[in-house]
């Protein structure tokens, strides 16, 4: 009876872990003792409750503030709580979301650098991988094309740059100068 008791104030303080304790206390001296057993049930499904909100909420707030790796942590721990929750399941598409804008930001900053260097492989294999993550990305499609164009003139330039001789004949002239023109 004192186990109870001290369980039924903790549960109205809200202190579920105390109750269940208590309860549990209650139940190791009477096993039969059904209003610790109910109590024990309630007060464990609450304790459950608050876990879950509790790294539900910290999911979420690590989301928001782009931490995709606390969010994961706090979403796995929400996961062993109510696995099948839909909370749980819109959670986890959101990581999912963000984890894909995170990666097509990285390509696209990567990108970026290798065609400002002029690395023009370099970048279309960057604007690859993003078109396999997102195929409408358009900065990937109008990235690709363009490192794509630059590409085959920088091939056609090192033609004429590894056979400078070529130059001496009227038609390969014309054509380095037309490609000089483009």
């Amino acid at each position: 009876l004192q186990q109870t008791a001290l369980a039924e104030s903790a549960e109205l303080g809200g202190d579920w872990a105390a109750a269940r304790d208590a309860y549990r206390a209650a139940l190791e001296l009477d096993r039969e003792y059904s209003p610790a057993a109910v109590g024990l049930e309630r007060a464990d499904q609450q304790y459950k409750a608050e876990l879950f909100n509790g790294a539900m909420d910290e999911a979420l707030r690590a989301l928001d503030k782009g931490r995709l790796a606390a969010a994961e942590t706090a979403l796995q721990q929400a996961a062993t709580i109510k696995p099948d929750a839909p909370v749980l399941r819109d959670a986890r598409q959101r990581l999912s979301d963000a984890r894909q804008r995170s990666a097509l930001a990285g390509l696209r900053r990567g990108a970026a650098d290798e065609a400002r260097a002029e690395n023009w492989q370099n970048a279309i294999g960057l604007y690859q991988r993003a078109l396999k993550i997102d195929a409408n990305a358009g900065f990937a499609r109008r990235g690709l094309e363009q490192a794509e164009q630059r590409a085959a003139l920088n091939q056609q330039f090192d033609r004429y740059l590894n056979d400078p001789q070529r130059l001496y004949s009227p038609e390969p002239l014309a054509n380095a100068q037309r490609l000089l023109e483009q």
